[in-house]
């Protein structure tokens, strides 16, 4: 997937955008749904969770992160769908379920709720039918699955967490709780819920679209689209996941945001450590982690940064992942290798560009040099 990706970013004008038309109609949603909502979520400091993949080791740090915060009573957390995956347990299934649910519990934040990924979409769709026929919904295109063999093994993880669900003593509250979640969500950070004071992030899976749309990869994003999109759902952040691979891109006015994956590595090298999206009000204190990287709007002097999340990442690998998926298994061919020596190919420095002065990026030695790619 990476070399594919980094190859990609090299040919001028090659960009593959998952169009509405080929969207499956389960899966559609479009921009008005971003827009829709009659009273937005509103906070200062906002962190978007994708890709958590059942790791309930990021997921404890996640909470850590944010007790860490100055004022965490004023902090809300979305978890951007795919917090299932790896969890194909009956006791992880519905501990890493229960844990999002109940995420905000006995804490002062401000809110924490979800959304569904293509995996919670895919699993409740097909809850309590043990027969039935599933994948993984993931949509690759084909210059990052080519031979489908990617697609191929996510759909046998995704069957063996069916199973899981479909037991007989499964909770059953959890496939219609999944199945409830939103697409979407609307978000003011800052300005209380006033849009016109605060940033408003629209927090979706894969693109505005399709819950399992590409439109928003690192290698597909597009400065008209997401300025029309953005227009349309009125909003100047888009929060997404999804792709598997982190990125932020500043286009025109507007920042386009996926943070990889919370539970898995995201970049080359010894970088054993999550990622997660924050996006904080100006004037908020700052982050309790040093940023990877991050931009400012020019209109709110909102900051939008890749924070990454530290846990004990080897003791989670030996000590839940290989015994559930060890050598041989569609997860361990798939990401291992991930796992152990990160995304290859792909850097800080080619995650984080832009194209307009309006938004300012923050983080030195970030942007500019990869901007020139495109």
């Amino acid at each position: 997937m990476a070399s594919a990706l980094h190859s990609m970013l090299r040919r001028p004008g090659a960009i593959w955008i998952r169009r509405w038309s080929s969207c499956a109609p389960a899966y559609r949603t479009g921009p008005a749904t971003l827009r829709s909502s009659d009273r937005p979520r509103a906070c200062e400091v906002l962190y978007v969770v994708g890709g958590l993949y059942g790791n309930l080791a990021a997921l404890e740090a996640i909470r850590g992160l944010a007790r860490r915060e100055e004022r965490p009573g004023r902090v809300g957390i979305i978890f951007n769908g795919d917090f299932n995956f790896f969890n194909a347990t009956a006791e992880a299934w519905l501990a890493v379920n229960s844990a999002v649910r109940d995420f905000r519990g006995a804490h002062d934040f401000k809110f924490a709720t979800a959304t569904r990924g293509n995996i919670e979409h895919e699993v409740a769709a097909h809850a309590g039918d043990p027969g039935a026929i599933v994948g993984c919904g993931c949509a690759y295109p084909a210059h990052v699955d080519p031979t489908g063999v990617v697609s191929s093994r996510a759909a046998a993880i995704t069957r063996r967490l069916h199973a899981v669900a479909s037991l007989s003593d499964a909770p059953t509250w959890i496939a219609p709780w999944l199945a409830a979640l939103p697409a979407t969500e609307r978000v003011v950070v800052g300005g209380g819920d006033d849009e016109d004071l605060g940033t408003v992030v629209g927090v979706v899976h894969g693109d505005p679209d399709c819950l399992n749309g590409w439109a928003l990869a690192a290698d597909a994003v597009e400065t008209d689209a997401v300025s029309a999109w953005c227009d349309e759902a009125r909003v100047d952040v888009l929060a997404s996941t999804h792709t598997c691979v982190a990125h932020l891109s500043r286009l025109n006015e507007n920042v386009v945001v996926n943070n990889g994956a919370a539970g898995m590595p995201n970049f080359d090298g010894a970088w054993e450590a999550g990622l997660v999206t924050r996006v904080a009000a100006r004037g908020a204190p700052a982050p309790p982690e040093t940023p990877v990287y991050g931009a400012t709007l020019a209109r709110t002097g909102a900051a939008v940064d890749a924070i990454p999340l530290r846990y004990d990442f080897d003791a989670w690998l030996s000590d839940v992942f290989l015994p559930l998926w060890p050598e041989g298994s569609p997860a361990f061919e798939s990401y291992y290798a991930r796992m152990r020596h990160g995304l290859p190919g792909w850097h800080p420095d080619l995650a984080c560009r832009g194209t307009d002065d309006h938004i300012r990026v923050v983080v030195p030695n970030c942007g500019a040099a990869a901007s020139s790619s495109f």
